[in-house]
């Protein structure tokens, strides 16, 4: 009998560019809308410029407060809520390993 791994892959609720420095702890990117993006604190942050995560603290139409210093200008950015998420259900059929590289 086949088994499989239930794996939660969680929403995706942004993404773009930043394309403004802001303070040390901001992601700004005037092109976006986080509000009506349903952005909320807690979310995370994928730089995926950089390969870093960050936390959400507090959210504005263009501009979110994160943990971990900000992104810079160009930055590409991945933003994914931390509670809604769909189960996926993958194959283990031959899989001798399953490594983690990060916590994340």
């Amino acid at each position: 009998m086949e088994k499989f791994l239930n794996v939660p892959v969680f929403k995706l609720l942004a993404s773009g560019t930043t394309d403004d420095d802001g303070s040390p702890t901001d992601l700004i990117d005037s092109g976006a809308d986080f509000v009506a993006a349903g952005v909320q604190v807690g979310d995370i942050v994928h730089n995926s410029t950089d390969n870093t995560y960050h936390t959400v603290t507090s959210v504005a139409a263009d501009t979110l407060g994160v943990t971990g210093g900000g992104l810079e200008t160009g930055k590409a950015y991945f933003i994914h809520s931390a509670t809604i998420s769909n189960s996926q259900l993958v194959s283990g059929s031959g899989v001798l390993l399953v490594e983690q590289a990060t916590t994340s």
